[in-house]
C-alpha cells in the first residue's frame, strides 16, 4: 500500500491559460502550460515523501507526460467538470487505501521538492489547504485518508473546502504558504514570475522567447507614462 498519493490535474495544453492571451500568443500559452505542468511534476517526482503520483489529463499529450515521469494516468470524464473529476479520482480504492492524499495545481512552476516535503511534514491529520493569495482558491490540498472529499474549485474554494471538512468533523488547517500562494493565471501573475530568479523550465522559456524582456519593457513604459 502506498502511503502518500499525489494527484496532478492537467488541462489540455492548447486550451489552457486563456487569461494570458493579452501577453502571450497561442503557441506561447500552450508552451507555458506544458512547461508549468512539467515543472510541478518534476518537483513531485523528486519528493521522497511521495510514494505514487497520478496525472489526471485530457488526452495523449498528458498521457505521454505521465509516461515520461513514470506516473499513473487517468483520463478526465468529459461529462464532468474538474471539481467532479478530482472528486471521482479521490474516491478510487487505491487512493482511499493510502494514508495521505495530496492534490496540487499544475500552474505553480516555482515549486520544489522541499516545498512539498514541508507541507506534508506539517500535516498532522484531517485536511490541510494551501490558499491562493489572489482569489482564495485552493492551490494544494492534503487529506488524511480514508475520507470522502467533494471538491469545488474556483475563487474562494479554500474557504468552501475548509467549511465542508469542518462540517464532516475533520480537523482543518488553512495555510498561506508563500511557495503555494501564487499560481500563474493572469498577466500580473506572469509578470510576477518573470521577476523571479529561478531555474524552472517555465521561466527559462519565458527568458529565451523574449517574454521577460517584453513584459519588463511594458512595466517600465507604464511607470513612466
Amino acid at each position: 500500500m502506498s502511503k502518500t498519493w499525489a494527484i496532478l490535474p492537467v488541462k489540455a495544453f492548447d486550451r489552457a491559460k486563456t487569461r494570458l492571451s493579452s501577453v502571450l500568443a497561442g503557441t506561447q500559452r500552450e508552451s507555458v502550460a506544458r512547461l508549468m505542468a512539467t515543472d510541478v511534476l518534476r518537483a513531485l517526482c523528486n519528493t521522497p515523501e511521495i510514494d505514487r503520483i497520478l496525472l489526471l489529463g485530457q488526452g495523449p499529450e498528458q498521457e505521454e507526460l505521465a509516461r515520461r515521469f513514470d506516473c499513473a494516468y487517468e483520463n478526465d470524464d468529459p461529462t464532468l467538470d474538474v471539481s467532479a473529476n478530482v472528486t471521482r479520482i479521490a474516491q478510487m480504492p487505491e487512493i482511499q487505501s493510502a494514508k495521505t492524499f495530496l492534490l496540487v495545481a499544475a500552474d505553480l512552476p516555482r515549486l520544489c521538492s522541499q516545498d512539498f516535503a514541508r507541507i506534508l511534514r506539517g500535516h498532522q491529520e484531517g485536511v490541510t489547504i494551501c490558499r491562493a493569495v489572489r482569489d482564495g482558491g485552493t492551490n494544494a490540498f492534503i487529506a488524511t485518508m480514508p475520507q470522502q472529499v467533494k471538491f469545488s474549485f474556483g475563487a474562494g474554494s479554500a474557504k468552501r473546502h475548509a467549511l465542508a471538512a469542518q462540517a464532516a468533523g475533520q480537523k482543518v488547517s488553512v495555510l498561506d504558504d508563500t511557495a503555494f500562494q501564487r499560481d500563474i493565471d493572469t498577466a500580473d501573475d506572469l509578470q510576477y514570475l518573470c521577476r523571479q530568479n529561478d531555474s524552472c523550465d517555465t521561466l527559462k522559456f519565458l527568458q529565451r522567447s523574449g517574454v521577460v524582456t517584453r513584459l519588463n519593457d511594458r512595466v517600465a513604459a507604464a511607470e513612466t507614462a
